[in-house]
């Protein structure tokens, strides 16, 4: 459930990426300016949405679904990354800010999440 929100959240964040994009920029700025940071605020957000729906996949898949300590810890990081991109987007924090909540609370799940099935996959070891 956490994840979905997180994942919900994320989608909203597109929404307000412009604004977001505005924030980071000076008074003054030109179209080329806003155009890279509108760039990279999209590759930052689509890597969100792609990693995300990813680590759906595997928990839905059931790999990790008897590892209690990674089951605790993907709820803690997705509720926190859920409301860290709430503020970003109330907020109108630095575009910039993205990629922390990116690596933060989505990348190192999804590397948690693929550790958990390798150690299935590859290594025969099963949490029960």
């Amino acid at each position: 459930m956490a994840t979905m929100l997180h994942l919900v959240a994320i989608l909203c964040a597109f929404s307000s990426l412009q604004n977001n994009v505005r924030a980071a920029l000076p008074v003054n700025y030109k179209q080329s300016e806003y155009n890279k940071k509108m760039d990279e605020a999209m590759i930052s957000w689509g890597l969100a949405m792609a990693f995300i729906a990813a680590e759906l996949v595997l928990m839905i898949a059931g790999f990790s679904l008897f590892y209690a300590l990674l089951a605790v810890f993907d709820i803690f990081v997705h509720v926190v990354g859920t409301i860290t991109v709430v503020f970003f987007i109330a907020n109108e924090w630095h575009v910039h800010t993205l990629w922390y909540i990116f690596i933060l609370t989505v990348l190192i799940p999804l590397l948690a999440e693929l550790a958990a099935v390798l150690s299935i996959v590859i290594f025969r070891r099963r949490p029960f």
